[in-house]
């Protein structure tokens, strides 16, 4: 097993991306970072230890470098309109896509991300050919589609998804994002991906927790175990090794 930081290029445009697991593989993932980065947290670690089940993972750049280190005071809406899938996380999500499918040689795909990187692993879902088998989004920030492209825009995006989702929702995460929110319910209508599309609460939670939050903490860290235990469940489903 390998594990590196790489440049790809398939679209006209440098894409880096963290590649973990074998050279070759059947199956690979696609992994997308939160509004802090690659680096931030426990996404690199993460990313290792799905490849360590024989998955080529790819954990991609999908701002281009351009992240917060904090919260505080930053104008959100304008960073992800500036990022936005239509702009520059999608090319860098397909980059990835077209690395495991040229150099490691994959027959199939699925993806996870954080908060904003499970929207763009979303936006994925929801193309016309979304090249993905299904997504997982830890504390998903879907809500960012509105801030990007406008009122009732979250629910057209759910609508468009064809392929199977599975969302950890923290206690803080909107309704819309939740058990029996909007996007379950537009989930479980599609006969197709309904039975393999669920979302699950973790109440006590606070979002970003799955990558962020303190595991010294017995709750988390027994959040955090059972997130990416149902994750990876999920992962071995709808993209089999």
């Amino acid at each position: 097993m390998h594990e590196d930081w790489c440049i790809c290029d398939y679209l006209g445009i440098n894409t880096k991306l963290f590649v973990a697991g074998p050279a070759q593989a059947k199956a690979g993932v696609v992994a997308n970072p939160d509004v802090f980065g690659p680096e931030s947290g426990r996404i690199k670690q993460d990313a290792e230890a799905l490849a360590k089940l024989g998955y080529a993972v790819v954990l991609v750049d999908a701002a281009d470098g351009d992240y917060l280190e904090t919260l505080e005071g930053q104008d959100i809406p304008s960073w992800l309109q500036k990022n936005s899938f239509e702009k520059v996380s999608g090319a860098h999500m397909a980059n990835a896509i077209a690395y495991l499918q040229e150099e490691v040689g994959v027959q199939s795909i699925s993806s996870y991300g954080y908060c904003w990187g499970a929207y763009v692993g979303a936006k994925q879902s929801a193309l016309a050919t979304p090249v993905i088998k299904g997504h997982v989004s830890f504390h998903p920030s879907w809500m960012a589609e509105q801030l990007v492209n406008g009122e009732g825009a979250l629910q057209k995006m759910a609508e468009a998804i064809s392929v199977p989702q599975f969302l950890c929702a923290a206690g803080n995460d909107p309704p819309l994002v939740s058990e029996g929110g909007v996007v379950e319910k537009i989930l479980k209508a599609k006969p197709d991906i309904s039975e393999q599309s669920n979302v699950v609460n973790f109440p006590d939670m606070i979002h970003g927790w799955v990558c962020r939050g303190d595991i010294e903490d017995p709750a988390t860290k027994e959040a955090v175990k059972k997130a990416w235990h149902l994750a990876t469940e999920f992962t071995q489903k709808v993209n089999p090794l």
